[in-house]
C-alpha cells in the first residue's frame, strides 16, 4: 500500500518546480509499515479521501475497506460530498503555463480518474447497501456522470451509466438459486445386506408424507443436499447484514437489517431441532442408536464437503441438552463405535475461542460454507477491543476498520463467491426447505418431525428417566 515508486520515475523526468507543485502533505494521516508496504493505520476523513484518488497512488484493499466501513465514521452522502468536491480539483492561481499544464496532466486529470474508479467500486461492490434505497444519492452519481464525467470522459461516462442501470435491476435478485431437479426416484448406494454393499432404489414421492424417510437414503446424499441449501442460505447473506451486527445503530438500516442472516439463522435452529426430535421420537433403543449414528455420518459427510454450517447445525442437534443426558443411548454407541464422535466434537468446540475450528479453516479451499456464527463474534470482540479514534487524537482508527474489511473478505465473501459442482435433487432440497420454514415443518400427512425443546425436554425423561439416587447414595448423605 502507498508505494511511492510512480514518484520517483517523475524524478527523472520532471523539474524541481514541477514536483514541487504535485506534491501533497498527508499530515493528518498515520502510516505504519507492514512487511516492507506503508499502511494507512488512521487520519481524518478528508486526507483518506484525498489518499484513495491520489494522483500518484493507487491503494484498492485501502479503498475498498473504507467504502466498505465507511458507515462507522461517515455517512454515504458526506462520502459522496468529499468525492465529487475532491473531482474539482483544479491548477492553483499563479502558475505560468508550463507549471498549468504540468499540474493538469499529472494531477487534475490523474484524480478525477481515481474519483471516477472509487465511484465504480462503491457501485459494483455497495449497491444494494447504499444506492438502492437512497434515491438522492443515486440520482446524484447518475447527474455527475451525465453532467461532468460526460464532458470531460466522454468514453468512460457510457459505461458508468450502463453499469448504473445494471446493478439496478440486478440487486432486486437473489445472488444465487438453486435449480434442482425433479426425478421419481434415485439409486441408494448405501444399503447393506448380509455385511454387502447393495444398489436400492428409494421413491422421492415418500418424503412428501413421511418425514422420516429420509433415514433410508445414504447420508452422504443427505450431506450434498443440505449443503446445496446451506450454500443458497449463505451466498445471500449481505455484507451490510454482518456490518449491522456491530454498527447497526448507526446505519439506521432496520428495514433491511438482518434480513438473510435471520434465514440463515433460522435454518440452523430448525435443523438442530429436527436432528434431536429424530433421535428422540425413536422409541426402539437399538433403532435410535442407528439414528445416532446416521448423523453422525451426515455430520462426517458435512465436513468432507467443507460444509462447516451443516456440521455444527447437526452436532448441535446431537449435543443438544435432551440427546445429551441419554446416558445409557452414548455408553451404547461408545462400546460399539469408540471413535465415532472424537474428532468431530472438538471440531466445533467454543474453547479457546474455536481453536481447532479456526486452524481447520485456515487450510479450507472453497467451495465451502464456513459456521457464520464464529464471524459475527469475532466482529463483535473487534468492535469491542478497539477505539474508533487513534489515542489522544481525534483521527479515525482505521486500523480498526481494516481488520473488519479483513475478516469479512477473508471469511465471509471469498467463499460466496465460489459455488459447490452439486446436483440439487428436487424432492429432497422441497423436504430441507420444509424443515427450514417459518411456519414449523407442518405439511406432512403425519404430525410435524420437529418438536420445541420444551416438547424434546419432557420426551427425553420419558426416553431414559431420572434416576433415583441408590440406597448406597442415601447412606452416604446420612
Amino acid at each position: 500500500m502507498g508505494d511511492s515508486s510512480p514518484a520517483q520515475k517523475q524524478q527523472t523526468t520532471l523539474k524541481d518546480d514541477e514536483l514541487k507543485i504535485l506534491e501533497d502533505q498527508f499530515d493528518q494521516l498515520v502510516f505504519e509499515d507492514q512487511n516492507g508496504k506503508k499502511v494507512v493505520r488512521g487520519g481524518t476523513l478528508h486526507q483518506m479521501v484525498m489518499y484513495i484518488t491520489h494522483h500518484q497512488i493507487k491503494d484498492d484493499d485501502f479503498t475498498l475497506a473504507l467504502l466498505m466501513t465507511h458507515h462507522s465514521f461517515t455517512t454515504s452522502a458526506e462520502l459522496m460530498d468529499l468525492l465529487l468536491k475532491r473531482y474539482e480539483i483544479t491548477p492553483p492561481y499563479g502558475l505560468n503555463q508550463r507549471l498549468f499544464e504540468v499540474y493538469l496532466e499529472k494531477k487534475v486529470v490523474p484524480i478525477r480518474l481515481r474519483v471516477c474508479h472509487c465511484l465504480m467500486m462503491w457501485i459494483q461492490n455497495h449497491f444494494e447497501e447504499d444506492f438502492m434505497d437512497n434515491e438522492p444519492l443515486f440520482i446524484r452519481v447518475r447527474e455527475f456522470v451525465e453532467r461532468k464525467v460526460m464532458y470531460d470522459f466522454e468514453n468512460m461516462a457510457p459505461g458508468m451509466l450502463a453499469t448504473l442501470e445494471v446493478k439496478l435491476r440486478e440487486e432486486s435478485k437473489p445472488k444465487y438459486v438453486l435449480k434442482p431437479q425433479y426425478d421419481k426416484q434415485i439409486k441408494n448406494a448405501n444399503a447393506t445386506k448380509f455385511g454387502m454393499v447393495v444398489e436400492q432404489v428409494f421413491n422421492l414421492n415418500l418424503l412428501q408424507t413421511d418425514p422420516r424417510a429420509f433415514l433410508d437414503i445414504d447420508a452422504l446424499e443427505i450431506a450434498k443436499q443440505l449443503t446445496c441449501v446451506e450454500f443458497e442460505l449463505f451466498a445471500q447473506v449481505q455484507v451490510y447484514e454482518c456490518l449491522d451486527q456491530i454498527w447497526g445503530s448507526r446505519r439506521k438500516k432496520e428495514a433491511m437489517a438482518y434480513r438473510e442472516v435471520k434465514k440463515l439463522i433460522n435454518h440452523t435452529n430448525q435443523i438442530g431441532l429436527w436432528v434431536a426430535s429424530t433421535i428422540l421420537a425413536t422409541e426402539n433403543p437399538k433403532q435410535r442408536l442407528n439414528v445416532i449414528k446416521y448423523f453422525i455420518h451426515l455430520a462426517n459427510h458435512c465436513k468432507e464437503l467443507n460444509n462447516l454450517t451443516g456440521l455444527t447445525t447437526v452436532l448441535a442437534g446431537l449435543f443438544m441438552g435432551p440427546v445429551e443426558r441419554l446416558k445409557k443411548t452414548w455408553q451404547a454407541l461408545a462400546e460399539k463405535h469408540p471413535k465415532s464422535m472424537e474428532k468431530l466434537g472438538p471440531l466445533v468446540s467454543a474453547k479457546f475461542q474455536y481453536a481447532q475450528y479456526r486452524k481447520y479453516v485456515k487450510d479450507m479451499s472453497p467451495p465451502a460454507i464456513p459456521f457464520l456464527g464464529v464471524y459475527l463474534t469475532d466482529l463483535t470482540f473487534i468492535e469491542d477491543g478497539n477505539s474508533d479514534f487513534l489515542p489522544d487524537s481525534h483521527l479515525i482508527n482505521f486500523d480498526k476498520r481494516n481488520k473488519v474489511y479483513s475478516l469479512i473478505t477473508d471469511k465471509v465473501v471469498r467463499f460466496q463467491q465460489v459455488p459447490y459442482d452439486l446436483t440439487p435433487i428436487g424432492q429432497i432440497i422441497d423436504f430441507i426447505k420444509k424443515l427450514s420454514s417459518p411456519s414449523g415443518a407442518v405439511g406432512w400427512e403425519e404430525s410435524s418431525p420437529i418438536m420445541t425443546y420444551e416438547e424434546l425436554e419432557q420426551l427425553s425423561l420419558q426416553v431414559e428417566p431420572l434416576e433415583l439416587e441408590s440406597d448406597e447414595d442415601e447412606d452416604d448423605a446420612e
